[in-house]
């Protein structure tokens, strides 16, 4: 919730931290703790590739064990598409 979100974000700030969420690809209808997004969104980075229209190469069966676990192909693949997308929000 987006509480918890705040209250994490401000003691890793505190802590001199610079702070970046990342929500990864899954087949899930939704992910766990997402309705908080929204309210950070404009304090903080958030990558978000848990959307197969945006990253559809990160949505082959055969990147996943079950619908939220990567195999290591998916897990190389995210962490490619993952580097490439925080290297743009450093431009």
């Amino acid at each position: 919730n987006h509480r918890a979100l705040r209250s994490q974000l401000a003691k890793l700030r505190a802590a001199g931290l610079e702070v970046t969420y990342f929500v990864m690809p899954e087949y899930s209808k939704w992910f766990r703790g997402r309705d908080g997004l929204d309210a950070i969104r404009d304090e903080v980075t958030v990558l978000e590739m848990d959307d197969p229209v945006r990253y559809p190469d990160l949505f082959q069966f055969a990147f996943y064990f079950d619908q939220s676990h990567v195999t290591r192909p998916g897990a190389y693949a995210v962490s490619y598409l993952l580097a490439d997308a925080y290297a743009e929000t450093r431009k």
